[in-house]
């Protein structure tokens, strides 16, 4: 029950005002509910009483890649790993901001590698590494990516997405159709 969360963190911040953790859970009981705007106003108050807290960091982090702000994601998650550097959500969050922004695909692919060290076999991390694929229109890498997603998890929309897109640029449209 995401209300009686709500009513509960404020009645305990109103008990609290200078405690971080629950400006900090309040705020993901707000991302839950989408309520994006809230979740960002906590989570800055979170980290003005908590700053070196990576957590924080990444969350505003996705907080602001929901609300379409990418360039203050990836601000956020570059903080996030100044705290943590083998923080995994924050490279592989870092990687897809980037890819997605398509300014900086070195750095994007960077991301992705240091994100696939800490968790060699993850399917986002593959994923990721397939946009950014079909960004520099290296349409065969783009499909073997996915291709490796979707031997795991034939069902992967992302993956499947990806791959009929580079199928479809790469003259296969029956098969990007498919797809």
């Amino acid at each position: 029950n995401m209300e009686k969360a709500l009513d509960d963190y404020s009645a305990a911040q109103g008990l609290e005002p200078a405690n971080p953790r629950i400006y900090a859970a309040r705020a993901v009981a707000y991302m839950q509910l989408g309520d994006h705007a809230l979740a960002l106003k906590d989570l800055n108050e979170a980290i003005r009483l908590r700053p070196l807290d990576s957590g924080q960091f990444l969350n505003r982090g996705i907080t602001r890649f929901n609300m379409g702000a990418y360039k203050e994601a990836i601000d956020d998650y570059t903080k996030a790993l100044k705290v943590d550097p083998r923080s995994y959500a924050a490279l592989n969050n870092r990687c897809v901001t980037r890819a997605i922004l398509g300014e900086d695909l070195e750095s994007a692919h960077a991301d992705c590698l240091a994100a696939q060290e800490i968790k060699p076999d993850d399917l986002f991390t593959l994923t990721n590494l397939g946009l950014i694929a079909l960004k520099r229109e290296n349409y065969a890498e783009a499909i073997a990516l996915y291709d490796a997603v979707l031997s795991s998890n034939a069902g992967w929309a992302r993956a499947l997405f990806g791959r009929g897109v580079a199928r479809i640029k790469s003259g296969k449209d029956a098969l990007g159709i498919e797809d």
